[in-house]
């Protein structure tokens, strides 16, 4: 055989071994972008938001294997447009009985068909395709509702994202956080250190980051349009979200703030300190005969995640921090008027939050009790 024929065969050759490794390549990279589908029943419901322009759906898992969605690598898409999947649920999986539920950027009408399919596994990188689809179903979108059924809820924010062009447009007050109980009691993002850290990992999904200086979002305002968009929840309320604090230091850095600036009236509730490893959670009630509250002495750890809900019955303001009583104050008699601007993370003239906020809800009463464990118990078991 002359050296011709050598050159040609290890030529050859040489291909052969290219085409092997890069089949072999192929292999192991679609493996990574695909996954077997989960033997799985699942069931959806879709709710028109339409003051928010957004679409509800919910996700029940109905029995089979359990869905994982920590490795962010579960889609939902509505009517061909397409979002990671992060559902209410616990700990990044869904088992059977769990219901998630994710807030997409789709308009709908009551009565309209829409198409919901839920991916797993992720894209291919050389077909463009779903790894698989485990779900897909025309639904009838329904009149958004508080699937609980519980009464006396008036506003209800999970801070699952935004959109950067319109919060940097003009004019920079814009309803950017979508009241989600279907009251239409939107929020402005209305002010921002750095937007690239504004958004964050929270309790359920994703959540906003709040900062004095240098990191997230100043606060979130119900002002805009030259009009103050009340929640008038007058002598009987109650607040809650998750926090987690970060280590930012400073006294009266606000959680949620509700108040009329020229009255007096005012609900606030904000942590303090001057040691980075630890805050103090405290809160304050106005009313026309003063002001009951004060920093209570409940020391939040750093990077840890606590379930906080201020109530009012009218007669006693209480406390509670992880579904367990840790302060209550008596109330004067002159009613509490908390129908003003309501304000998270900050407010004009007061620090922000230095830390993360997430699923804020507001009620025109009391929850009790009970209703504030099982909340808890909730987002935990």
């Amino acid at each position: 055989m002359d050296n011709r024929s050598i050159s040609q065969t290890v030529g050859i050759l040489m291909m052969l071994l290219i085409t092997v490794i890069l089949v072999t390549a192929i292999f192991k990279l679609s493996n990574v972008y695909f996954h077997p589908s989960p033997n799985v029943m699942l069931d959806v419901e879709a709710y028109t938001v339409d003051k928010a322009n957004a679409t509800k759906i919910y996700v029940r898992h109905l029995g089979g294997d359990p869905l994982i969605f920590n490795n962010e690598q579960m889609f939902l898409t509505v009517n061909g447009r397409t979002f990671k999947f992060h559902p209410f649920t616990k700990k990044g999986v869904m088992h059977a009985g769990d219901e998630g539920v994710e807030v997409v950027p789709v308009g709908s009408k009551v009565g309209q068909e829409i198409w919901i399919s839920i991916g797993v596994g992720g894209m291919s990188l050389f077909s463009g395709e779903w790894g698989s689809v485990i779900y897909s179903k025309e639904v009838t979108v329904k009149k958004s509702v508080v699937k609980s059924a519980e009464n006396g809820l008036m506003a209800e924010w999970h801070f699952e994202g935004f959109n950067r062009t319109l919060v940097t447009s003009l004019p920079a007050n814009k309803r950017e956080v979508f009241d989600l109980s279907g009251n239409g009691r939107d929020l402005d993002i209305a002010g921002w250190n750095d937007l690239n850290s504004a958004w964050a990992r929270g309790i359920n999904g994703m959540a906003y980051r709040f900062w004095s200086s240098s990191k997230g979002l100043l606060y979130l305002f119900s002002f805009y349009d030259n009009a103050v968009h009340a929640i008038e929840t007058g002598n009987t309320f109650t607040y809650e979200a998750w926090i987690k604090w970060e280590g930012e230091t400073g006294w009266g850095k606000t959680i949620i703030y509700v108040g009329n600036y020229t009255y007096g009236y005012k609900v606030w509730l904000f942590v303090g300190t001057s040691d980075p490893n630890s805050a103090d959670l405290g809160y304050y009630v106005y009313t026309l005969s003063g002001r009951v509250g004060g920093y209570t002495g409940y020391l939040l750890k750093r990077d840890s995640w606590y379930y906080v809900v201020l109530t009012s019955d009218g007669r006693s303001v209480k406390l509670y921090v992880n579904g367990k009583l840790v302060d209550s104050k008596s109330l004067p008699a002159k009613a509490v008027k908390t129908d003003y601007v309501t304000a998270i993370g900050g407010a004009p003239g007061y620090p922000s939050f230095g830390g993360v906020i997430d699923e804020v809800y507001v009620w025109n009463r009391a929850l009790t009790p009970e209703e504030v464990k099982a909340r808890y118990d909730a987002y935990t078991k």
